[in-house]
């Protein structure tokens, strides 16, 4: 048997409670790449059969879709390093389940969530986000900035509260109104990471950013 893709990253991270457990369904978040072959596999989606007892180390298989999606040269590419392309392990932090409409985490099936229109279609795309979020996110809540729209005298990593949904922008899609140093300021919501790992909000957000940052290629 090959030996897995593996994270090799993980001596570098804190290492945090396993909010994730075995029968799962994930995506891996974005900006999340592998060190072995330095791609990016934001937006990949697996199943998990095994959690490493001694490291909390995820064994990741890949669903059907996302093995389709990748090319033969990345599948040579693996065989090359003797590395099984179906499978991987992933930090509990680099993934998060994938929830269906209901707030459930899913059993096999992809969300809807994940399922794209066509490559142009943002517009309506980002309406379904905003109405979905509106009717399951819970205000106020804290979220860290993680993105690179900078505005006014916010910086990356400040902490603000996000009290409400604002509108839709073209270019950033939804747009959220957030408190800081006693001031309102509108961001996009990509651009915020829910600080609480443990709460829905942060399931349903970080399904959104992951949908945002590969809306290009997996179209809508």
């Amino acid at each position: 048997m090959l030996p897995v893709m593996i994270m090799t990253k993980q001596n570098n991270r804190k290492k945090k409670r396993n909010l994730v457990k075995v029968d799962d369904w994930v995506v891996v978040k974005p900006d999340i790449k592998d060190p072995d072959l330095g791609i990016d596999i934001s937006g990949w989606r697996g199943h998990v059969i095994e959690i490493r007892s001694y490291d909390n180390l995820l064994l990741l298989k890949w669903d059907k879709e996302t093995q389709k999606q990748m090319s033969k040269k990345l599948i040579q590419r693996c065989k090359e390093k003797d590395l099984n392309w179906r499978v991987m392990y992933l930090l509990p932090s680099d993934v998060t389940p994938i929830l269906s409409e209901t707030g459930k985490r899913e059993d096999g099936k992809l969300s809807a969530w994940f399922k794209g229109g066509t490559p142009k279609d943002f517009s309506a795309q980002y309406k379904s986000w905003f109405e979905r979020l509106s009717k399951h996110l819970e205000f106020p809540f804290t979220a860290i900035v993680s993105g690179r729209k900078k505005v006014d005298d916010i910086q990356l990593d400040d902490r603000v509260r996000v009290v409400g949904l604002k509108q839709i922008h073209p270019q950033y899609g939804v747009m959220v109104v957030v408190r800081h140093r006693r001031k309102k300021r509108e961001l996009p919501l990509s651009d915020l990471e829910v600080e609480d790992e443990t709460s829905n909000n942060h399931n349903y957000i970080m399904s959104y950013l992951v949908w945002f940052s590969n809306r290009w290629r997996v179209g809508g």
